[in-house]
């Protein structure tokens, strides 16, 4: 979708957007933390602090979704929760001692295996 911005505003967003390029994780995480107001969270890699950082200034600058987007992923995501099984137990347990057997397929190539 197409938002209307003035230039002026724009060719900012734009320069703004392009001068993340040229900073380092701590110059990135001082940019989340004024954006999001919060810490960045500690693994997040470089690339995905800039991607994060560049979303929140364009959504800033050009709004951010429609209402009705925003209810469908909570609508979604309630949804997943609830199927969601509260505890995860594992599907079999192994009894102490018990061998495990790993069996490889093989494709036979020009008549012989390999």
């Amino acid at each position: 979708m197409t938002r209307n911005v003035p230039d002026k505003e724009g060719q900012k967003l734009s320069a703004e957007l392009a001068l993340l390029k040229s900073l380092d994780v701590d110059q990135l995480r001082a940019r989340w933390k004024i954006l999001y107001e919060t810490q960045a969270p500690t693994r997040f890699s470089r690339d995905l602090l800039m991607r994060a950082v560049a979303y929140r200034m364009q959504e800033r600058v050009l709004g951010g979704l429609k209402p009705a987007t925003r209810r469908l992923f909570k609508r979604v995501s309630q949804d997943a929760r609830a199927r969601r099984p509260i505890s995860v137990a594992p599907l079999r347990k192994l009894a102490p001692g018990a061998l495990l057997n790993r069996i490889r397929w093989r494709r036979s190539r020009r008549g012989h295996e390999g």
